[in-house]
């Protein structure tokens, strides 16, 4: 397993501090952690919204110009599930954690107990959370977290799954990647393309439109159907 972990720290002493407390972790759980460091919440900021690849983030609550509780609200205004881990000197902002669903709060001096403890929960947490597909092709397993799909189209023997900013090609059946998928949150708008109801933003009777503006041909006669998957999807997503 690979974790991407944040730490934004203003204090280099104490974000050099976290890393090398989570390498221990990492050669004690057998998990490869990619650590990326923000020196400011407003550097975090500024490149996470463009790049949401990290899996979870230690967030020092004390900073200057933004601190950390203002950058939590704004990425909770966009992203409700990544764990965040408020890293502080004070027990007084821990009712404070509660408005942006912090994942746990660490006070100074972190442990490397209490830090392998709270990560190790992070992981646990994670596996429930995620659904994921293991595309085992041409001696090579891929795993590929369901929830970053945005659409699935299928050239001649090849099948190209987008995720996040990248296209993963492999040589398989449409059809059986189909059958792995869970029922009622990809919609198949055309005979050669599977959308994530998730990333769809509008549609009309002969076109998708997803959240990252990438348009989708969908076919005329699935327009009904398609409507009726997405309405039944944000129902479901809304209960």
């Amino acid at each position: 397993m690979m974790l991407t972990i944040g730490i934004c720290d203003d204090e280099i002493t104490q974000l050099n501090y976290l890393k090398e407390k989570i390498a221990v972790w990492g050669n004690m759980t057998g998990i490869f952690t990619s650590m990326r460091e923000f020196s400011s919440a407003e550097s975090f900021w500024f490149e996470w919204i463009e790049d949401k690849s990290c899996d979870l983030l230690l967030l020092d609550v004390q900073m200057k110009q933004m601190d950390g509780m203002e950058l939590a609200k704004k990425i909770r205004t966009v992203d409700k599930s990544i764990p965040i881990i408020f890293i502080t000197g004070f027990t007084d902002y821990m009712a404070q954690g509660y408005e942006v669903h912090a994942f746990h709060y660490l006070l100074k001096p972190v442990t490397q107990e209490k830090l392998n403890e709270v990560l190790s929960h992070v992981v646990q947490s994670l596996t429930k959370q995620r659904a994921s597909l293991l595309l085992n092709t041409e001696g090579e397993i891929t795993r590929i977290y369901i929830d970053e799909i945005r659409y699935i189209e299928v050239f001649s023997h090849t099948v190209n799954i987008h995720v996040k900013d990248q296209e993963l090609t492999f040589r398989m059946n449409l059809n059986e990647l189909e059958k792995q998928l869970p029922q009622n949150t990809f919609f198949r708008i055309h005979r050669s393309c599977l959308v994530n109801l998730a990333y769809i933003q509008k549609l009309n009777r002969t076109s998708v439109l997803l959240e990252t503006g990438e348009v989708l041909t969908l076919s005329r006669r699935l327009y009904h159907e398609a409507s009726q998957a997405l309405i039944q999807y944000i129902r479901k997503d809304t209960k």
